[in-house]
């Protein structure tokens, strides 16, 4: 592996996680991200010889410095830790850099959920007879009704929709399927907008594509991109005050089905997480608010 051209060996890592973890496009499309930042803020990662201390120490402080999450700077040293334990396979003289390495944080920022009101306030607007906005409400609609990630709404096909049980058949993190239900109202949304608008924009589709729900004015596939974009106008034209982002309407579904008593482990089902801890930060957001209560009205406070 010493002296492998740096597309060789940065490629190799990608097809060892995705064989040994069955990592998701967009997640291998993070560790490709983060590796190239290491790289190109000057530490070595693809050349023959392996990182000086120094030189990671010193592209650790660069990070620090730049104006971005503590979250995104965690996530980094995650992806450059699973790549030097790679690269450790075949030599052993990796390991030294994993002591120099901060340990992740066990501890993960709560999501940002919005208020009911908010989200009803952000969804509740007339589409009248513009295509693309009778577009966005059916998406924006099925998003928060099943707590969907934007990949998990994108890919959905009218093959995976049964109308009549009001159910979805969503393909999540690492191809997993699951079964997710969607309200009455966004069953509405959605059969307005596949009545009104999907057929022109489907004839001129591409073959493959046909059988996509949530489709661009030009027969495409609407991307991540223009889900961020919409959801942005949508957020300062509703006055919400919180620019609004896709996964925020995610953690939303999460924290107020939690606030209405629903079960963790349901919850978990639908959200489609792995583990019960990714969940269970959801409680502690609802722990939160309840404190807030008490603090604010508890007579002898």
């Amino acid at each position: 592996m010493t002296h492998a051209p740096l597309e060789k060996v940065l490629e190799d890592f990608l097809w060892y996680l995705q064989g040994e973890k069955r990592l998701a496009p967009n997640s291998l499309s993070a560790y490709r991200s983060d590796l190239r930042s290491w790289e190109a803020a000057g530490l070595g990662l693809f050349a023959g010889d392996i990182p000086s201390r120094e030189g990671l120490i010193a592209v650790l402080k660069k990070f620090e410095t730049q104006d971005f999450k503590s979250s995104t700077l965690s996530r980094r040293v995650a992806s450059l830790r699973a790549f030097v334990r790679f690269r450790s396979l075949l030599d052993l003289r990796w390991e030294e850099l994993l002591e120099e390495l901060p340990t992740p944080s066990e501890e993960l920022p709560f999501p940002k959920a919005l208020s009911r009101q908010e989200v009803e306030t952000l969804l509740n607007f007339d589409p009248a007879f513009d295509a693309r906005l009778l577009r966005n409400r059916a998406l924006l609609e099925l998003i928060y009704a099943s707590g969907l990630r934007v990949s998990e709404a994108l890919g959905l096909t009218w093959s995976a929709v049964e109308p009549g049980r009001r159910i979805l058949r969503v393909l999540g993190k690492g191809s997993k399927e699951r079964f997710v239900p969607y309200s009455e109202r966004a069953a509405e949304w959605l059969e307005r907008y596949h009545e009104q608008v999907w057929p022109q924009w489907q004839a001129k589709a591409l073959k493959k594509h046909r059988d996509s729900i949530f489709l661009s004015h030009l027969s495409k596939p609407l991307t991540r991109m223009a889900v961020w974009k919409i959801l942005q106008k949508r957020s300062l034209e509703s006055g919400v005050e919180t620019l609004v982002h896709p996964h925020m309407l995610r953690h939303s579904f999460a924290t107020h089905l939690l606030q209405g008593g629903a079960d963790v482990r349901v919850v978990q089902l639908l959200l489609g997480h792995s583990s019960l801890n990714t969940t269970e930060r959801y409680l502690k957001i609802t722990d939160s608010e309840l404190r807030q209560v008490f603090d604010e009205f508890h007579p002898l406070r």
